[in-house]
């Protein structure tokens, strides 16, 4: 069974897709040492609790997320709606901290912003399934974008 989407399930207390979480619950995957100057941790090695799933978006790129062997195993297709909110999130984290212009990381996250699931890369889901895919909702994320 799944857990609880929550920042609680991690030390980072983060609730979007982080290095060595589960992309949807946020439970932690790996054993940490330290962090990085940018506050990313380093990732000393998976736990084994953890699975990685191969996704296809919406531009025909590849993306693979981790997620914990129990959201991997309950996984439908309504969880990829959740599963986007979760990265496009952590991607905005990403580009908060970088050493950008606000021009650069506001257009960058305008472009990222319309990336979606449109099917499993590494188990293609049948049509019916790829009809319950929704996309995700911009508005839950506290996204910043340019015009």
């Amino acid at each position: 069974m799944k857990k609880t989407p929550s920042k609680d399930n991690n030390q980072f207390k983060v609730d979007y897709d982080f290095p060595g979480l589960c992309a949807i619950c946020h439970v932690e995957v790996a054993e940490f040492n330290g962090s990085h100057p940018n506050g990313r941790p380093i990732i000393k090695s998976l736990k084994g609790n953890m699975t990685e799933m191969k996704v296809e978006l919406n531009d025909n790129s590849k993306m693979t997320v981790i997620l914990c062997n129990h959201c991997h195993a309950d996984f439908k297709p309504e969880d990829m709606k959740p599963l986007m909110e979760s990265v496009i999130s952590g991607w905005q984290a990403e580009v908060n901290i970088l050493d950008w212009t606000e021009e650069k990381k506001l257009d960058h996250m305008d472009r990222y912003s319309k990336k979606e699931v449109i099917d499993r890369a590494d188990f293609p889901m049948s049509e019916d399934d790829k009809a319950k895919i929704q996309k995700p909702n911009l508005d839950k994320i506290k996204l910043k974008v340019g015009k």
